[in-house]
Formats: C-alpha cells, sequence, structure tokens
C-alpha cells in the first residue's frame, strides 16, 4: 500500500479546498496524475509567501531582537499574533 503523500500546510489546504469545493477539478488532477506536482508548487510557493508576510509584518509591528530582550513576554504575544495573521491571510487566498 502506497503511503499518503505530504505537501505541507499549504499543500493540504488547497488540496482540502479542492475536494470539498471544486470536485471536478480536484479529480481532474487527480486522473491526469499532476495532483502531486501541483500541490507542491503550492507549498513551495506559500511557504515564500508565509515567510516573506511574517518578515514584513514582524517589521511594522517591531518584532526584533531588542523588543525579545527588553520584553520577552511581549515578543512571544505579539509573535504568535503575526503567525496567526499570516495564517488566516493567506489560508483566506488558498480557499478561493
Amino acid at each position: 500500500k502506497k503511503p499518503p503523500e505530504f505537501y505541507g500546510v499549504w499543500g493540504r489546504m488547497r488540496e482540502d479546498f479542492l475536494k470539498r469545493e471544486k470536485p471536478a477539478i480536484y479529480r481532474h488532477f487527480v486522473q491526469s496524475g499532476e495532483l502531486m506536482e501541483y500541490l507542491d508548487g503550492y507549498q513551495r510557493a506559500y511557504s515564500k509567501r508565509a515567510a516573506a508576510l511574517d518578515a514584513e509584518l514582524s517589521k511594522e509591528q517591531g518584532l526584533n531582537d531588542v523588543l525579545m530582550e527588553r520584553d520577552p513576554l511581549r515578543w512571544i504575544v505579539l509573535a504568535g499574533h503575526i503567525h496567526l495573521g499570516v495564517l488566516q491571510r493567506l489560508e483566506d487566498e488558498i480557499m478561493r
């Protein structure tokens, strides 16, 4: 039995979206044998997008080493909010 493919969080989100909202497109990718390549491309693109967006928001909101040294708890909370914001923003994009 073949083990399930792993595409990462962004690829899995896209796969779930296609299965649920666009089943004909999902079936096309499966039947054509292009699903793995498509989801891998999505994973790579959105990993880069997430890193860039995280860096941008971190800079905008002052998440840096100075803050980490001065107020570690505030740094942790802010980092969590930024991470959640990136996740929500990209999830909205992927689910279209």
